[in-house]
């Protein structure tokens, strides 16, 4: 009955300096957006931003779902919050960013609990093929050398709308309870709502398994790591560590 939608902003294969600048960027937004599009905007129940990682491919994952709004409604709301937070990292505290820093870099010291943990954290690396035993001790030393202003420019270069790199995907799954509420593509703004920004208009609506074959094909995303002739135009950037 409810309606949702799933953004994904793909960043690209994983490497230990852009993958925290990525975990910096959302640990740092996770609890602004759900204060924002949840508790301000009251958009919906679930609002989540997390990190997400497919065949060693990373990317911001933030999903809404709704009573109250349409996809294109929510779209438009999280397009809006990720457009103003740019400016929160450049306001952000010294004080507060080292906070975030620290948090991360305490997570990555911690010693595997279990032989499960561990043999399972190895197995994803012969998965995907990296083969980067020791990723934690290399985030942590890309960690500690990760500014504020090193954060803000990822962010600029690869999330925030129009930004050079972006490479986004938006699922909208469109619920029967938003359409007999009235809901409209077009959502009002709070008074103490970010501003609004345009949304393109939906690329393609997939009506089959093999459309949807054709559509990722198509796509500018990257493929999984070791399978870099399978399907999908050339990228050009893969070696950039951010």
């Amino acid at each position: 009955p409810n309606a949702a939608l799933d953004l994904t902003l793909q960043v690209g294969p994983s490497r230990p300096r852009r993958d925290t600048l990525l975990a910096l960027a959302v640990a740092i937004a996770e609890p602004r957006a759900y204060q924002q599009l949840r508790t301000t905007e009251q958009l919906g129940y679930l609002v989540a931003t997390l990190v997400r990682s497919v065949h060693g491919v990373r990317a911001l994952r933030l999903v809404v779902q709704s009573k109250t709004a349409t996809p294109t409604a929510l779209e438009k709301r999280v397009e809006a919050f990720l457009a103003s937070f740019g400016a929160v990292l450049d306001e952000l505290e010294d004080a507060e960013f080292e906070k975030y820093r620290s948090s991360l870099i305490d997570a990555r010291l911690q010693h595997d609990r279990t032989l499960s943990e561990e043999t399972g954290r190895d197995w994803v690396e012969i998965a995907t093929g990296s083969l980067v035993f020791d990723r934690n001790a290399l985030e942590v030393e890309a960690l500690r050398s990760v500014t504020k202003a090193d954060v803000a420019a990822f962010w600029r270069r690869r999330l925030a709308p129009g930004a050079p790199r972006r490479r986004k995907l938006a699922v909208a799954v469109r619920g029967g309870a938003t359409a007999a509420a009235g809901a409209t593509d077009d959502p009002t703004v709070p008074e103490d709502g970010v501003p609004a920004v345009a949304v393109a208009p939906p690329l393609r609506t997939l009506a089959s398994a093999e459309e949807t074959v054709l559509f990722k094909h198509d796509c500018a995303l990257y493929p999984a790591v070791g399978a870099r002739g399978a399907g999908g135009p050339a990228l050009g950037d893969e070696s950039d560590e951010d």
